[in-house]
């Protein structure tokens, strides 16, 4: 009976020791927090996502920004460190945007499957670069519905695209993405899930991809996130 008492106490030490270990290094954090699903949300959606998956490093790429992004950047980093990411995981670069400045993108071998892991690869068409010849593949990043489970995940993921893309006029609240629709259906259903209703979906199609504009009145439970977010986070 000694022996099954020590045995019993020497288990429960060791189970307190590795929870103090992953608390101490933020590993912890990182395996139950659910606020990487806000981070996708703050995703570059206005390209589709597009990625040229065959260049160098391409796979590593989380998010990229505007020029003039720079408080949303600074929240994003923000968010990174909330989440219980390490923030020196994590490589600021400057590229050329689609509005002809540069802006800035980050970058994570160390974290990049995991963000990875929310979009699926479609193919799209290729290209040459004129210098090399060299033959560009370009995918769209198209977001899994299978990631989105609990309510608590799709209200995160909204918040953090409400934050971006969002924007409320005269009580009615929007979210405008320039976006080929692939993604735009899961977020009018991810939208539904949370007891609100779609009023309009519009597109405009005199620019590729075209935007499209989702007009809805949230739910009471949406509407809090959303207003905490236009609150406390910009």
């Amino acid at each position: 009976m000694d022996t099954l008492k020590m045995f019993q106490k020497f288990r429960l030490t060791v189970s307190l020791l590795i929870l103090t270990l992953l608390t101490s290094y933020g590993l912890f954090a990182q395996l139950n927090d659910e606020n990487i699903y806000l981070l996708v949300g703050l995703s570059d959606f206005n390209k589709g996502p597009v990625r040229q998956l065959n260049l160098p490093d391409e796979n590593n790429k989380i998010n990229e920004f505007y020029a003039n992004d720079t408080s949303l950047v600074s929240l994003y980093k923000r968010q990174l460190e909330i989440a219980g990411f390490e923030i020196d995981g994590f490589e600021f670069r400057k590229i050329n945007t689609i509005d002809g400045l540069s802006g800035p993108a980050i970058y994570s071998t160390k974290y990049s499957s995991r963000f990875n892991s929310f979009f699926r690869a479609k193919y799209l068409f290729y290209r040459y670069e004129e210098d090399t010849d060299f033959k560009i593949k370009i995918y769209s990043l198209v977001l899994k519905r299978k990631k989105f489970k609990s309510l608590n995940q799709k209200l995160l993921f909204l918040k953090g695209l409400f934050t971006r893309y969002g924007n409320v006029r005269d009580g009615v609240y929007q979210i405008k993405v320039d976006s080929d629709g692939r993604n735009m259906r899961l977020i009018k259903k991810l939208i539904k899930d949370t007891d609100s209703k779609i009023l309009h979906h519009t597109r405009t199609t005199d620019l590729i991809p075209g935007t499209q504009t989702i007009t809805f009145m949230p739910s009471m439970i949406l509407k809090d996130f959303i207003s905490n977010s236009i609150g406390n986070m910009n």
